[in-house]
């Protein structure tokens, strides 16, 4: 009942000195020395791991098929030869140093401690068993009465061997074809939808024929207006701003996306959004007119205020660094980062600014620029081989990090803040001013902030789950 052995060893003293008594193999004398040797060894016995103890290493096993990366069988010497000196310290200090011993994601803690609440159970039962056995054969073999019956160990032997590979049968049974948990956050993160009710829109998955080359002027306020249609440019596939979620069929949904359906319904204009792949397309798409404005995150800087128009901050983030799980404490501060020099391997985004801030930041290590999303996907496919570390801004790192659970989000301390903002053309002056106006106004009515919450940090599961179930609600009816 509660989860701890260590009630129970008065208990199990005095039941192992009731066995004693009742086997009938001892003098009075030597009874007495028997019983009080079990006083002793059950306290003594306790100060070790127990068997119980040692079945919590098998969550590390758990915890990478959990997440689909199997501890391999060379890793197991580390698991017993470091995991059962930790349990000296506690399972609660043992476990976060496995994890990153076998390079687990260290959320896996976490499961830990809401499983242990059941298991803390059966540890303890498994503990208590075992101080007795303990006590009782050591006791025997101090008073020079242990024998061994090797019939009746191999009996026991196999039948339990045979009795624990059926369980291990039915357990890989009956979680491969009834119950299937496989990692599950990455589809939390795809099945959001818009807040707003979506304005009428026409999204292309790739440029309509006949976009490309096409030279033209951007298009002022009035001439969207007389067109009737918002076009947007926009980044497929980066979460949490802009990509196409499970539903069926797939809805373009996003950070940045709710944004542009929110601004066209406030300038009762329907929507086309248009796919590109870099900031140049996006420049040359907002130049000829093809697009009005550039909808995705992207952070301000002199730069780009040269080539794109850019609008007021719509928030701001805080650099992020994306490293695998298991090394996340070599990167905790600025000084950790530069101390690593000419080894330090670096993915950054191949604006010139981002490689400029880079190269200030960190003049030693060795940069990795990538200028898609689909090249800054196939680094992070590589599993943390090919890099040591990815900047990016924070919440689109946070997301990366759900998508490929290997990884973890460090921001390095101090923080490094940036402001983010979209853009239009660059002398498209009279959109710009309607979208800053639009865009104060959302500020102010705290939309912009609530949408942030929403879609950067993960208050989506809060707001969709429904309220407890609550007897003055649900059966006296007082509230609703």
């Amino acid at each position: 009942a509660t989860g701890s052995a260590l009630v129970v060893l008065p208990l199990l003293t005095e039941r192992c000195q009731q066995l004693i008594a009742e086997a009938e193999v001892f003098d009075a004398e030597k009874e007495e020395e028997a019983e009080s040797s079990v006083g002793i060894l059950i306290p003594t016995v306790f100060t070790f791991p127990s068997a119980g103890a040692l079945g919590v290493l098998s969550f590390i096993l758990f915890g990478g098929w959990y997440v689909g990366f199997d501890v391999p069988l060379s890793d197991y010497p580390v698991l017993v030869f470091a995991g059962v000196p930790s349990l000296f310290g506690g399972q609660y200090l043992a476990i976060p140093l496995l994890l990153d011993l076998l390079r687990l994601p260290q959320d896996l803690f976490h499961v830990f401690v809401s499983v242990d609440v059941i298991g803390a159970r059966f540890v303890a039962l498994l503990a208590a068993m075992h101080f007795a056995a303990i006590a009782l054969i050591a006791t025997f073999a101090l008073m020079g009465n242990l024998r061994l019956r090797l019939a009746a160990l191999a009996r026991f032997a196999l039948v339990s061997v045979a009795l624990i590979a059926a369980v291990f049968v039915a357990v890989f049974l009956f979680y491969t074809n009834v119950v299937i948990a496989p990692y599950s956050k990455d589809e939390t993160l795809k099945g959001l939808t818009l807040l707003v009710e979506p304005q009428s829109a026409q999204v292309f998955r790739e440029l309509p024929v006949g976009t490309e080359g096409q030279d033209g002027e951007p298009a002022t306020l009035d001439m969207i207006r007389e067109r009737g249609v918002l076009r947007a440019c926009y980044q497929p596939g980066e979460y949490p701003s802009a990509f196409y979620n499970t539903a069926s069929p797939p809805k373009l949904v996003g950070f940045d996306i709710e944004l542009a359906h929110r601004f066209a319904q406030r300038l009762q204009l329907s929507l086309e959004f248009l796919p590109t792949e870099s900031e140049e397309e996006a420049a040359n798409l907002l130049g000829a007119g093809i697009c009005d404005v550039y909808t995705r995150s992207l952070a301000i800087s002199a730069n780009r205020s040269e080539v794109f128009g850019m609008t007021d901050p719509i928030y701001r983030s805080s650099l992020g660094l994306i490293v695998r799980d298991h090394r996340r404490a070599e990167f905790a501060t600025w000084s950790d980062l530069r101390a690593q020099g000419v080894s330090l391997r670096i993915g950054v985004d191949g604006a010139s600014d981002s490689i400029a801030r880079t190269r200030l930041l960190l003049p030693q290590a060795e940069l990795l620029p990538y200028y898609t999303l689909s090249e800054q996907r196939k680094l992070l496919q590589s599993g943390g081989t090919d890099f040591d570390g990815m900047f990016d801004l924070a919440e689109e790192a946070a997301a990366w990090t759900l998508l490929y659970p290997r990884y973890s989000l460090i921001v390095p301390k101090p923080p490094i803040f940036i402001p983010v903002a979209y853009a239009v053309a660059a002398d498209n002056t009279t959109l710009l001013e309607a979208f800053n106006a639009w865009l104060t106004a959302e500020k102010a009515s705290g939309t912009v902030e609530a949408l942030y919450r929403y879609w950067m940090l993960g208050e989506a599961t809060i707001i969709a789950r429904p309220p407890r179930w609550s007897v003055i609600r649900d059966v006296l009816g007082w509230v609703d």
